[in-house]
């Protein structure tokens, strides 16, 4: 204060000129000092308002919205974009609503401001707010909470986040369809490296997702493949897609058979980003295929061996019937005799050739009824001793209790017989065949076990195929194992096959157990009786084979019956005087009309005549006469002529 002192000691002594002086002095320097702060504080006010305009201005220009607002939710300033977004046709419009008329409920909004109050800043975050037509939008938001001039006030940004969730929504959709769908997803960038797989990739494969992804998709194909290598794949892709079907294998090394489709992702430029293959496994699908195309070659085949063994059946008819009218021959040298015999004997081997070949066509008739497999297994065993060589053994087992099927009794026997002879032929030095009898759970059946040379592995898929055979030529038909197939198939059963090279083989026979209390069938064994003479009633043959035509008549001649004979069915109905025939013995197969058909027109004309119907083929076809005679007769052909005569006897009977 001494310099305060000093200047008021110094007033002081001033005159009243001078002091007047010194203070109009003070005054002026006092106005000029005014001047210059207000020039100086209006200078910094234009510029804060310029800066506070281009501010303002770049707000205005902003995409995103900015606001700020009251906790009573009065806006206090924002910019177009806000309006816009939330939308109000300007911000004024903006200005004048309620912030809280924005929020979808009271209690989203009082959420809000309690999380505000608590953090005083909420980061960037999702919202659902309602815009002022009551429409829901999500936005993007980041907001504070600060005090101004004593209140609180709400400043925040906020961005449209509608077309985000609608693509997180569409992405959403798009996994879940990819986890759903059956078909196997893989994307694999160009280097063929796994990005993703879905769920159904992961179950083709056996695979785990962590343990695809990353992984090279060669992990999961053939290397031996012969189908379009891996490279040719990716470079078809990228040329415009592959289509094609190639091997895979799973995780435990499971061949299987994809039909794939690729397609690449470009970016903008055009270059590749990703691969995105689609794959369905079609191997049970190809095996069906497979399994239908056999059962279609099975069944032509079938159809032209019936045909064949049809053929094949009349001719041997005609021999069984020459040989047999040659045996009644009287003043033959002896040695005829013999000869005689042995033609007879190869009719017998032809006609059981025939037999296999029908059963394979499955034109042979069957006749089912309960039989025990103890007691079928122990007869047949009985017969078959006879056939094998003193250097093989045959043992039987049979199970302690009755086990029971229905079934055809000869065509189970035919099954047995060729498992036998097979097991037989897999031992040519000798050997032993086992028999045993099984039971198993709702299943029982028979195996046939030999100690032979056993069955290659590659040769196993092959074994049930008609005509296959290892055999030297001239040894085996190669049909054995197709009639054993097809038998038990007939029967609803299953073969299982069990062997090992050098160790010998086993052929299980597994047939449905059979609960009813139906008596169990036994095999008719009989001799033929002597055969009985006709009375000359007048018989009526229809036979299309000339020689089985004229043999058949000769021998019906000499069994008693007048015998008219023709070759078809026009001729049989243009004879006169039908009303006197007794008995029609016709073939089925006739040109122009079925013996089945003549039989229906000619009982319709003649009601006593009786029928009787010979065939290539099975016993089946005569189970139509129902339609016209419930008395008819049946006989396979070759058929002996003590066959033909008892059965005509029958007929005579009735």
């Amino acid at each position: 204060m001494e310099w305060f002192s000093a200047l008021s000691a110094g007033l002081v002594q001033l005159t009243p000129p001078e002091l007047v002086f010194f203070i109009v002095l003070v005054g002026l320097v006092s106005l000029v000092w005014a001047l210059v702060l207000r020039a100086a504080l209006k200078r910094r006010t234009e510029e804060l308002l310029a800066t506070e305009a281009r501010f303002q201005a770049l707000v205005e220009r902003l995409p995103v919205g900015v606001f700020r607002a009251s906790l009573d939710g009065k806006f206090l300033t924002c910019n177009s974009a806000a309006a816009r977004l939330l939308g109000f046709p300007s911000r004024e419009a903006m200005m004048d609503a309620s912030a809280w008329e924005l929020y979808t409920s009271a209690a989203e909004r009082e959420r809000f401001v309690n999380k505000l109050r608590e953090s005083r800043h909420l980061p960037v975050h999702e919202v659902m707010l309602r815009r002022r037509d009551g429409t829901p939008i999500w936005v993007l938001r980041d907001a504070s909470l600060f005090v101004e001039q004593g209140r609180e006030v709400i400043e925040g940004v906020i961005m449209d986040w509608s077309e985000v969730r609608r693509a997180q929504e569409e992405v959403r959709l798009l996994a879940h369809a990819l986890r759903s769908i059956s078909e196997c997803v893989s994307i694999t960038d160009t280097e063929n490296r796994i990005l993703f797989v879905n769920e159904a990739f992961c179950r083709t494969y056996g695979y785990e997702p962590e343990e695809l992804v990353g992984q090279n998709i060669a992990l999961v194909r053939l290397p031996e493949d012969p189908t379009p290598s891996l490279e040719t794949t990716l470079a078809q892709t990228l040329a415009g897609g592959f289509r094609g079907e190639v091997w895979n294998h799973t995780k435990e090394c499971r061949r299987i058979l994809i039909r794939l489709s690729t397609s690449v992702v470009r970016d903008e430029h055009g270059k590749p980003l990703a691969l995105i293959g689609v794959a369905r496994d079609i191997t049970a699908e190809r095996e069906r295929e497979e399994a239908l195309r056999e059962m279609q070659k099975l069944e032509t085949l079938g159809r032209l061996v019936g045909g064949i063994a049809h053929d094949f059946n009349n001719i041997l008819q005609a021999q069984m019937a020459l040989v047999q009218l040659l045996e009644g021959v009287s003043g033959l040298p002896p040695e005829a005799g013999h000869w005689v015999q042995q033609v007879e004997g190869l009719v017998h081997r032809g006609s059981s050739l025939t037999r296999k070949l029908l059963l394979f066509a499955r034109r042979e008739g069957e006749h089912f009824s309960p039989l025990d497999l103890n007691a079928f297994v122990g007869e047949e065993l009985g017969f078959l001793k006879r056939l094998l060589p003193e250097n093989i053994k045959l043992v039987q087992e049979l199970a302690p209790s009755p086990l029971v099927v229905n079934g055809d009794w000869h065509q189970l026997g035919q099954v047995l017989m060729n498992l036998v002879v097979n097991a037989q032929d897999a031992m040519p030095g000798g050997g032993t065949v086992a028999v045993r009898t099984l039971a198993g759970e709702g299943w029982v059946g028979f195996e046939v076990r030999d100690t032979g040379v056993g069955i290659p592995p590659e040769i196993r898929p092959k074994l049930f195929e008609p005509f296959f055979t290892t055999k030297p030529a001239g040894r085996g038909t190669g049909l054995g194992l197709a009639v054993v197939h097809g038998i038990v198939s007939t029967h609803g059963g299953r073969v299982e096959v069990e062997s090992q090279v050098g160790q010998g083989s086993c052929f299980r026979v597994w047939l449905p157990r059979f609960a009813a209390g139906e008596a169990v069938a036994k095999p008719a064994r009989t001799s033929a009786p002597p055969s009985p003479q006709g009375q000359g009633q007048r018989l009526l043959l229809v036979e299309d084979e000339p020689l089985a035509r004229e043999a058949l008549a000769n021998a019906l001649t000499a069994l008693g019956y007048q015998v008219t004979a023709v070759a078809s069915a026009e001729e049989a109905l243009a004879l006169p005087d039908l009303g006197s025939l007794a008995i029609l013995l016709t073939d089925y197969g006739l040109p122009g009309m079925t013996g089945l058909e003549l039989a229906a027109s000619l009982v319709s004309r003649v009601p006593q005549l009786k029928v009787v119907l010979m065939s290539g083929y099975g016993p089946e076809l005569a189970t139509i006469n129902g339609r016209f005679q419930a008395g008819a007769h049946f006989l396979q052909k070759p058929f002996s002529l003590a066959e033909l005569a008892a059965t005509l006897a029958k007929l005579t009977v009735q």
